[in-house]
């Protein structure tokens, strides 16, 4: 498990220019996390892309589309190992910015 325990509080926030989706990525330098399930809290996504660094090439493995409650539940169809991760939001809710609170990771 990759919590802080904290998913009231802002974490991170689109603040670019939004002519691409919001995105975050996060790196494992130290360990190979395996993982086969992933939440995402947020207030304002609707729309993601869950994509793992595989052979030097993003694979997308999971996505939400139209989701309304406080935590983007992920059900992979298989344990993923990866060093890096990236999380792709195109479509915030309406007059929001992309926010999310924390990330958790569970085999």
């Amino acid at each position: 498990t990759l919590a802080d325990g904290y998913t009231d509080v802002l974490g991170w926030q689109d603040v670019g220019q939004r002519q691409k989706p919001a995105w975050i990525e996060a790196a494992f330098p130290t360990f190979t996390p395996r993982f086969r399930s992933a939440h995402i809290y947020t207030a304002t996504v609707e729309d993601l892309d869950f994509l793992v660094w595989k052979r030097g090439e993003w694979k997308k493995v999971a996505e939400a589309r139209g989701a309304k409650g406080p935590v983007i539940k992920l059900d992979l169809p298989e344990p993923v190992t990866t060093v890096k991760l990236r999380i792709e939001m195109p479509k915030p809710r309406p007059g929001a910015k992309a926010e999310v609170y924390e990330i958790e990771l569970y085999e």
